[in-house]
């Protein structure tokens, strides 16, 4: 029996395989991204996260302004980790955490992609409107009307 394949299948193979690597890239990007985005989605997280940008902290440093206890600021801490947020350092018996900058840019890159869009968008709006404002008719003084 004769195993050929015909040039066509043969050509939506080669096409299929030369673009795997690039949707396996695409999805490790997407897992990232829904990673950080999970992350930031807690109020906390995105406080620590704030805090963190103006530079380094101890897990105890960090909770401090927040009336929960310390394991839930480590599971917090370890969300954050886990989204590569931030990293853990130990100096002696304290852990540092310091802020990773790349999730938030490639955060900052997915929404770019969008702002086009949305300018667009708002910039019609405010065309509507201002056709609305001046398609209006004068509005006439309204007449008072005197009590009974």
């Amino acid at each position: 029996m004769d195993r050929h394949i015909s040039p066509l299948v043969f050509r939506r193979l080669a096409k299929y395989y030369r673009a795997m690597p690039a949707n396996i890239a695409s999805r490790d990007r997407e897992q990232r991204l829904s990673r950080t985005l999970s992350a930031l989605s807690d109020p906390t997280r995105r406080a620590m996260v704030d805090r963190l940008a103006k530079g380094s902290a101890t897990a105890g440093e960090l909770a401090d302004p927040f009336p929960i206890g310390l394991p839930t600021i480590s599971k917090h801490l370890r969300a954050l980790e886990v989204a590569g947020l931030v990293m853990r350092e130990r100096q002696a018996q304290w852990h540092v955490f310091h802020l990773q900058a790349q999730p938030l840019a490639e955060v900052n890159d997915w929404l770019h992609t969008y702002q086009a869009f949305w300018r667009g968008s708002l910039d019609s709006l405010h065309d509507y409107v201002k056709q609305l404002k001046s398609a209006e008719p004068a509005k006439r003084p309204s007449r008072r009307r005197t009590p009974r």
